[in-house]
């Protein structure tokens, strides 16, 4: 999967020197992203708005079950709501701080309430749904006369609700490092 998702971004890189202007999806640009609670790796697109101030992002993501200390494999579906207060640009770089909030969805026995009869589930707070807060910052070559118009990577910090208020229930049981997850991705714009 990882050969075919490189493959792919080698592809995208190559139309770079084409004059023709390609996009096959419904989405501004598209991220390949490493970590941060919607899988080992997950992939996804989005569209920005209202003058470079928002972007709504949708993702796919997947753990392996040798990736994951509880031998089950994950696969998450996750819409990211970024809001970026200021774009800074110089020469053909812009530089985008961002902050969010989001919705993730995991299919799977790892977070499902019912996964063990015999505990209260009222002892557990697990489910398959949870919101996620992030901030990150997003650094974009962009191009002219190019069929990508960008290319970028960028960092984020994330966490999810259960980890959250986790944290404020056992705050001497947990760092605040234990809350949050730091994600590294690549953002290709078209």
């Amino acid at each position: 999967m990882f050969k075919k998702i490189l493959l792919s971004i080698l592809l995208l890189s190559a139309l770079h020197a084409s004059d023709e202007k390609i996009n096959p999806l419904p989405f501004d640009y598209m991220n390949v992203q490493y970590a941060g609670e919607i899988g080992f790796l997950s992939i996804g697109g989005g569209n920005t708005f209202f003058d470079d101030h928002y972007d709504l992002e949708l993702y796919i993501g997947a753990t392996p079950r040798f990736f994951d200390i509880s031998q089950i494999a994950i696969y998450t579906f996750a819409v990211k709501n970024n809001y970026i207060p200021y774009t800074f640009r110089y020469k053909s770089y812009d530089l985008r701080p961002y902050m969010g909030l989001g919705l993730l969805f995991a299919k799977n026995q790892r977070y499902d309430p019912n996964w063990q009869d015999n505990i209260d589930r009222a002892y557990y707070f697990q489910n398959n749904y949870h919101a996620t807060a992030n901030f990150g910052l997003n650094m974009n070559r962009n191009f002219k006369e190019s069929s990508i118009e960008s290319l970028g990577v960028y960092v984020e910090t994330t966490t999810i609700d259960v980890y959250f208020l986790d944290y404020f229930n056992n705050p001497d049981a947990l760092n605040i490092d234990d809350v949050f997850s730091i994600a590294f991705g690549v953002r290709i714009g078209f």
